[in-house]
C-alpha cells in the first residue's frame, strides 16, 4: 500500500507528545509494509532536524498547500495513487484534503485529531475569564472552594460551533473525513454524544520492549534497589513552556502549590525541565525550585519520587504523565490531566486486552466489546456525584485535587507514603502495558484502517453530511486556496 501523511509541522520527538504520536503512526504504517510520502508546509530547516528524515522507507517533501504547481508535482512523483491519506489535526486537513479529494478520490481520508483543539481552547478561555473576574472581587473568603468551583466549570465546559469558529472548523474537518482517530476516550465520548461525530480510539505508541511491572516485593530486583521509594527524592515538572497549559501549570505550582508543599516537606526540591523556559522562571529565586533546562534523557525521571502536573485546562493524552509512568514515577495532577488515562478503559478494554498483535490477518483481531465501564461513564459526565464515582477509578498517581490546597495535600501524601507510592507505580506501568504500547496500538490502528477502507464507498454514499461538506458551494477552504495560489503565481 501507499500512504501520504500530511502534517503542519516536522515532528521532533523531544519536543511534544504529538510528535511521538505522529512517529508512532508512521512506524505502524511502515510495519504494515506501507510506502509513505510525508508532506509539510513547515520550513525546510525544520525538516532537516526532524526525526522523520531518518526513515529510509519514507520520502519527506516540503510543500506549500497554496502552491498548486508544487502540490501537483509532489503528487506526480508518487507514481501510483495512494490508498491512505492521513492528516495530523484538522489544520492539516484544511490545508491539503481538497487536493487529495480532487486528485485521489478513491483514497481514504483520515484525520488524527491528536487532541480536541477547540475543547482545550474553550477551557483556556473559561479559566482566563474566571481569573479576570476574580480581580474584580473585593475579597475571596474561601480560596480553595473558589478554585474547586472554577475547575468544575472548566471541566463541564464544551465548545460550540454556534459561537466558536475554531470549533466549527474542527468539527467540519472531522465530518468531511472518512475516519477520525482520537487518543482520549473522554474526547471520543464527547465527540459522539455531544457533537454526533463518530471516531475510533487509538491511544499511544510506547515501545513494545517495555518491561513487565517491577516486582516491588523482591529485594533482589536490581532496578527496584536502584530506583525504589527510598532511592528517589524531590519533585519534578516536565513540559514545553510554550504550550499554554504547561505554562499555566508551572506558574500555578510556583505561586500556589509549591509554598504549601514546602511548608510540610522543607528539605524537598522541585526541578523544572523543558524547552523555551521564560526568564521569569529561569532567573527565579523561589526557595527549593531549580530550572534545569531541557531534560537530556527521560531516564532522569527515575531520580524523582513524584511528578507535579496540575493542569487546569488541556485535552488529549498527556505525554509527561506517560513518560513518568514509563520510569516508575507517580503523578500528581487534576481530573483534566487524568482524562483518558485511567487503568480501566471506558469501553475499549476488550479491544486492547483481547487483541492479538501477532494475528496474521487484521480480520482475525477480536472486536467484541463487553460493555461500558459504568463508573467511568458516570465520572465523565462531570455532574452531580462524579467525584465520588472517581474513587473507584485506578490512576498511576493522585488526580482528584481541584485546588492548590488539595493538590499540595496529594503531593505530600504521595511523597511520604511508601505503600501508596508502590501501588501507584504499578498502576501507571500496567496502564501503559494494557493499552498504550506500540504493538497493541499498531494492531488496533490497522484494524480501524482496514475496516473503514472496506466500508468507505458504502459509507460515502450514505453519509449525507459528508457529501454536503464536499459540495462545491460549501468548500470555502478550497476557494481560499485557489485565490492564494493564483495570487502567488501572479506575484512571481
Amino acid at each position: 500500500m501507499k500512504a501520504i501523511y500530511f502534517s503542519h509541522v516536522w515532528p521532533k520527538l523531544n519536543v511534544s507528545a504529538a510528535s511521538v504520536r505522529t512517529v508512532g503512526i508512521i512506524e505502524s504504517l511502515q510495519k504494515a509494509k506501507t510506502k509513505i510520502t510525508f508532506i509539510s508546509p513547515a520550513k525546510k530547516s525544520k525538516m532537516e532536524v526532524s526525526d522523520i528524515v531518518k526513515y529510509d522507507f519514507l520520502t519527506a517533501v516540503h510543500c506549500d498547500p497554496n502552491d498548486a504547481v508544487r502540490v501537483n508535482k509532489s503528487f506526480e512523483k508518487m507514481g501510483e495513487s495512494p490508498d491512505i491519506a492521513i492528516f495530523d489535526t484538522f489544520v492539516a486537513e484544511e490545508m491539503y484534503s481538497h487536493h487529495v479529494a480532487r486528485e485521489f478520490p478513491n483514497c481514504i481520508r483520515i484525520v488524527d485529531n491528536q487532541d480536541f483543539h477547540s475543547l482545550r481552547n474553550h477551557r483556556m478561555k473559561i479559566l482566563t475569564q474566571q481569573l479576570e473576574n476574580k480581580k474584580l472581587l473585593p475579597v475571596v473568603k474561601n480560596e480553595s472552594l473558589w478554585e474547586q468551583q472554577v475547575l468544575s466549570e472548566v471541566l463541564k465546559a464544551k465548545p460550540s460551533p454556534y459561537d466558536d469558529e475554531l470549533c466549527a472548523r474542527e468539527l467540519a474537518s472531522y465530518l468531511r473525513s472518512d475516519l477520525v482517530l482520537t487518543c482520549s476516550e473522554y474526547e471520543q465520548l464527547l465527540l459522539k454524544n455531544h457533537f454526533g461525530v463518530n471516531s475510533e480510539l487509538v491511544t499511544f505508541f510506547y515501545p513494545s520492549d517495555f518491561k513487565e511491572p517491577l516486582n516491588l516485593e523482591d529485594p533482589e530486583e536490581k532496578e527496584h534497589k536502584e530506583y525504589g521509594f527510598h532511592q528517589r527524592k524531590n519533585f519534578v515538572w516536565l513540559g514545553n513552556y510554550q504550550h499554554p497549559p504547561n505554562l499555566d501549570s508551572v506558574n500555578y505550582i510556583l505561586q500556589h502549590v509549591w509554598p504549601l508543599i514546602r511548608q510540610e516537606i522543607p528539605h524537598a526540591e522541585l526541578h523544572l525541565y523543558g524547552a523555551n523556559c521564560p526568564e521569569s522562571i529561569s532567573a527565579g529565586q523561589i526557595e527549593g525550585v531549580k530550572a534545569k533546562g531541557q531534560m537530556s534523557s527521560l531516564r532522569r525521571l527515575r531520580k524523582y519520587r513524584a511528578m507535579l502536573a496540575p493542569l487546569r485546562f488541556g485535552a488529549g493524552i498527556k505525554g509527561k504523565i506517560l513518560d513518568s509512568w514509563f520510569y516508575g514515577t507517580p503523578v500528581i495532577t487534576t481530573p483534566i490531566g487524568a482524562e483518558g488515562m485511567f487503568r480501566r478503559m471506558l469501553n475499549g478494554d476488550d479491544l486492547y486486552q483481547k487483541i492479538d498483535p501477532k494475528a496474521k490477518f487484521y480480520s482475525e483481531l477480536n472486536q467484541t466489546l463487553s460493555g461500558i465501564n459504568e463508573n467511568l461513564s458516570g465520572y465523565y459526565q462531570y455532574t452531580n456525584d462524579w467525584l465520588d464515582q472517581g474513587k473507584y477509578l485506578e490512576f498511576g498517581g493522585l488526580c482528584r485535587g481541584m485546588s492548590a490546597e488539595e493538590i499540595a495535600r496529594d503531593a505530600i501524601i504521595m511523597y511520604k507514603d511508601r505503600e501508596l507510592w508502590e501501588k501507584k507505580v504499578l498502576i501507571g506501568r500496567d496502564t501503559i502495558l494494557d493499552h498504550m504500547t506500540f504493538n497493541k496500538s499498531h494492531a488496533v490502528l490497522q484494524k480501524h484502517i482496514a475496516h473503514h477502507m472496506s466500508k468507505m464507498e458504502e459509507k460515502r454514499r450514505t453519509n449525507q453530511i459528508q457529501a454536503l461538506l464536499w459540495s462545491e458551494s460549501l468548500r470555502s477552504h478550497e476557494k481560499l486556496f485557489k485565490y492564494l495560489s493564483l495570487k502567488k503565481q501572479l506575484s512571481e
